[in-house]
């Protein structure tokens, strides 16, 4: 297979890539409907790579260690206690959904305002 490899070109390599995301070998989804949703993403982020239109656009978020330092958390806490790694994350779920929310109500409220307003 990696002789294989060596000749083709990046374009049929990525292919390959793609095809393995799209049926991974040895995965058994529980049901038709997690394994739909998963090529729904799969394909969501292909189309993203090749700079096509997804349905959606993925994002990612860069927040690298700010679930530890919300914690006040060291990288070793972080990267050998599981559990203090688990706190964390919920708590910093936790402050981001009361955040949103707050967020999204002041959203819906200047909204409803300037709908009532105009004419």
């Amino acid at each position: 297979m990696v002789d294989d490899l060596a000749n083709l070109s990046w374009q049929e390599k990525r292919e390959l890539r793609f095809k393995k995301w799209l049926s991974p070998p040895g995965i058994q989804f529980p049901d038709s409907k997690s394994e739909k949703h998963y090529k729904a993403r799969v394909t969501r982020i292909i189309k993203a790579i090749t700079l096509e239109e997804p349905d959606r656009v993925p994002v990612v978020l860069p927040i690298g260690f700010i679930f530890g330092q919300n914690a006040n958390k060291t990288y070793q806490e972080m990267a050998y206690n599981y559990d203090e790694l688990g706190r964390a994350w919920k708590k910093l779920v936790g402050i981001l959904n009361r955040t949103l929310i707050t967020a999204l109500r002041w959203l819906l409220r200047v909204k409803l305002m300037n709908y009532l307003t105009t004419e």
